[in-house]
């Protein structure tokens, strides 16, 4: 009862606003029964960053992944690890903080293709992922948010034109499906997450394939300078709303 009465006084709240701001067109649903005066999708994508150009992809076999961010077992990093365990050609660097920061870092203190770097600043993780071969956002869709997400790293891996591996269900598998930037899998598989980095680790040319998909998904769609152009718009709108 005390969750439909607040759900209640969400939707009339969205009808009151001036306009709604949603960041994926995946979160109508959520709002469904609500009656906004204005709506505008701005995608949590970030400013450009244009991919190194003297980036040096690894040879098949080989592979650098990166991960920044909230480090929760919600997330298939425990996953990861044991797949890198069985795979030390592989190597990983890891930043970021989280409830399971502590394990994180007493699960990777004794493997050597593991960097785990803490906290890092926004620049540093622009150039963690910039040297990596591909970034990873395997997030739990039993977690309801998840079910509608559209992480910032999606759109960062675009920018900086790398593959991405995503979970089934969690809003960005749409994303990354429809631009062919990444590869989609069940979320808690790690034989699926071993097969997609074994097929991504033999294949370069596929990593450069996808990457260069992200780039263009990018461009096109989610620059920064299309969402700036998008909240511009809706600002100019409500202030000549306001001025008749």
């Amino acid at each position: 009862a005390l969750k439909s009465l607040i759900r209640r006084r969400d939707l009339r709240a969205i009808g009151q606003a001036d306009a709604l701001i949603l960041c994926d067109d995946s979160r109508f649903e959520q709002v469904r029964g609500s009656k906004p005066r204005r709506t505008a999708v701005i995608y949590n994508t970030p400013e450009d960053v244009l991919p190194p150009e003297n980036f040096c992809s690894s040879p098949a076999g080989s592979l650098r992944l990166a991960y920044v961010g909230l480090v929760q077992v919600e997330r298939m990093l425990f996953e990861v690890l044991e797949v890198l365990r069985a795979h030390p050609e592989w190597r990983l660097e890891m930043a970021g903080f989280g409830g399971d920061e502590q394990r994180v870092v007493a699960e990777t203190a004794a493997m050597p293709n593991v960097t785990w770097l803490g906290r890092v600043s926004y620049e540093r993780s622009l150039h963690i992922n910039a040297v990596s071969d591909l970034m990873f956002a395997l997030y739990d869709p039993a977690v309801p948010n998840h079910r509608y997400s559209s992480a910032n790293k999606i759109f960062e891996a675009m920018m900086l034109a790398k593959p991405v591996l995503v979970a089934e269900n969690t809003g960005m598998d749409r994303i990354v499906a429809a631009a062919q930037s990444g590869l989609v899998l069940p979320y808690g598989d790690t034989a699926a997450l071993e097969s997609a980095l074994r097929r991504l680790a033999d294949d370069p040319a596929l990593r450069l394939r996808l990457g260069e998909n992200a780039r263009r998904a990018y461009e096109q769609r989610y620059a920064w300078k299309v969402m700036e152009t998008r909240l511009l718009d809706l600002y100019a709108a409500l202030c000549s709303e306001t001025r008749r």
